[in-house]
């Protein structure tokens, strides 16, 4: 959780600017308990194939809780995939930040957005033998695979 990264925030007055992401990220951490529990984890368990990615099924535990997640993923260079998804705060014993007054909140649905450049290339295609890195979505942000992907039983090829 020591490297979560805030990228972007949409809907403001105005942008963020680089303190605004470092205080954010701070509040982020500790929202989510990063003292007491230091790792996000996600273990594939599934995958299905599409045009230029596909959909990998699998359990995220965070904050001490373990729920089911879906990832759209797409390739988006040679060993590289982007992956998408939302999970809601309070499904993981999390309260969704809010400052003035309730005045500013943040939404219980938070977006999932993860980069994985796959190390050495990937044999057959990738994506299509099972999924993003096991451990992707650990950092919250760009991430190296942990080792390779799956072939969708949650093992490392």
């Amino acid at each position: 959780m020591n490297s979560l990264a805030v990228r972007e925030g949409t809907g403001g007055v105005k942008p963020l600017t680089d303190r605004d992401r470092r205080e954010i990220a701070v509040t982020a951490r500790r929202l989510l308990g990063a003292e007491r529990q230091p790792e996000a984890t996600f273990t594939a368990s599934g995958f299905e194939p599409g045009d230029s990615g596909g959909v990998v099924h699998g359990t995220l535990s965070l904050n001490g809780t373990s729920q089911p997640l879906t990832l759209d993923v797409r390739k988006t260079g040679d060993a590289a995939y982007h992956a998408t998804g939302s999970v809601r705060q309070t499904a993981f014993g999390i309260k969704p930040y809010t400052a003035f007054l309730g005045v500013l909140k943040v939404s219980d649905a938070v977006g999932i957005a993860v980069d994985v450049q796959l190390p050495g290339g990937v044999a057959n295609g990738g994506v299509a033998n099972g999924g993003v890195a096991n451990g992707g979505v650990a950092n919250g942000g760009d991430s190296t695979a942990n080792g390779g992907t799956t072939d969708g039983s949650g093992d490392r090829l």
